[in-house]
């Protein structure tokens, strides 16, 4: 069956308000997450019922595994309540590092635990009164696939028209998400990504696993330029949410604001080609931070000539993008007979400064001859000798090995 056929097929009918699903992230509950969707309700306005789902189990904070307690904001806008997990999880990786790095780690082999009963507590709230979408934030967003792959092996789709998925996540445990091995879910879904998410590159590529998005027949990628939250710049933030909410209306089978209803027109939308790596954060805050260039001179150079040698990479790379460090050796340089003639570009570039090279060397060969330096670098019956710059070595004691 084709996802066009699916999509009509699957259309629900049409009932008085919209009900939608939430279910929470990692560290969170019913309160935060109603904050957090505070203007996704905006965008579908009044005509629309949101209702939480929380998890089973209460979470505790746990130094070296998460990467920071629950801050004061998350505690006040909890009002009181419990932060809650859907579900536990270990790892084979017996070294002492955040959780997050495991996760995202290709060779790290991870294990959910309690997940049944996660899975039970979706699909019997959607049995009891039907929704006509389910909003997954962060691992709730692994519910809702676990669910998937739950019916996907028993022949069955999920019971609701669309799921939305913001700041999407795989599922890590191979047993889970063999799955989507053979087939793909019948079921519609719109995934969420900020680019300078840390979990950015792990939600779209799945530490080598199955990205999420490649779980369902007819996804719809979005992308914003924040980081692990929901959207909140304006008006980027409104006009994603927007779209989010259109494309629920017409998955439902409801009229948008302008009276059309073109379901699922995003089967013709290319997505957002995926990362080639994870964006560039400052670890401690996780915010995005300028590229790290260390430059290192080459023989008989300095600074000042790097800085040109690197000129035209500087601007490839972009002059606002990058934050360049150059060395140079610690070894003054002065010409002597056999090595190259410094060119007079190269003393006007130097401005001055002292040539360096980082080590100097002495070589001998098996039959004396008057070649350049270099020459009798690269011949394999020359013997050279690394003299300072860390090579343990003086010139003086160079000079007796030399001898020897």
């Amino acid at each position: 069956m084709g996802s066009e056929e699916l999509v009509q097929q699957d259309a629900p009918r049409v009932r008085g308000r919209l009900q939608v699903l939430v279910l929470h992230g990692r560290q969170s509950n019913a309160n935060l997450a109603n904050f957090q969707i505070s203007g996704l309700k905006t965008a579908f306005g009044k005509d629309t019922d949101f209702e939480f789902l929380e998890g089973d189990v209460t979470w505790a904070y746990r130094p070296g595994v998460d990467l920071h307690d629950a801050d004061p904001m998350s505690v006040n806008l909890s009002k009181g309540k419990d932060f809650k997990v859907w579900f536990n999880h270990t790892t084979d990786d017996p070294r002492e590092r955040p959780d997050l790095y495991k996760q995202q780690d290709p060779g790290v082999c991870v294990s959910y635990e309690g997940v049944e009963g996660a899975v039970d507590a979706l699909l019997q709230r959607v049995t009891q009164e039907p929704v006509d979408a389910v909003v997954g934030l962060f691992e709730g967003c692994i519910v809702v696939h676990l669910a998937a792959a739950r019916l996907l092996l028993d022949g069955a789709t999920l019971p609701w028209p669309v799921s939305v998925f913001f700041g999407d996540l795989p599922i890590r445990d191979a047993r889970w998400a063999s799955a989507f091995d053979n087939a793909k879910a019948k079921h519609a879904s719109i995934h969420v990504f900020g680019r300078n998410d840390e979990y950015y590159h792990y939600g779209r590529r799945a530490a080598g696993m199955m990205a999420p998005e490649d779980y369902y027949e007819a996804p719809l990628v979005l992308e914003h330029v924040e980081g692990h939250r929901l959207p909140q710049l304006q008006p980027e933030a409104g006009a994603l949410y927007t779209r989010v909410a259109r494309e629920v209306r017409n998955c439902c089978g409801r009229l948008v604001q302008d009276g059309t209803s073109d379901l699922h027109r995003w089967l013709r939308t290319s997505r957002p080609l995926k990362p080639l790596s994870p964006p560039l954060l400052e670890m401690e805050l996780m915010v995005p931070r300028k590229l790290r260039v260390l430059a290192l001179t080459g023989g008989h150079s300095c600074t000042e000539v790097l800085r040109f040698q690197c000129a035209n990479l500087q601007q490839a790379l972009g002059r606002d993008a990058c934050e360049w460090t150059y060395i140079e050796g610690t070894e003054d340089w002065n010409w002597f007979e056999g090595e190259p003639i410094v060119s007079d570009m190269e003393k006007t570039l130097a401005k001055g400064a002292q040539l360096k090279n980082w080590y100097m060397d002495s070589i001998t060969e098996a039959t004396p001859t008057e070649k350049p330096n270099r020459e009798k670098q690269f011949d394999p019956a020359s013997r050279v000798v690394q003299l300072g710059g860390g090579s343990g070595l003086s010139q003086a004691e160079g000079k007796e090995l030399e001898e020897l």
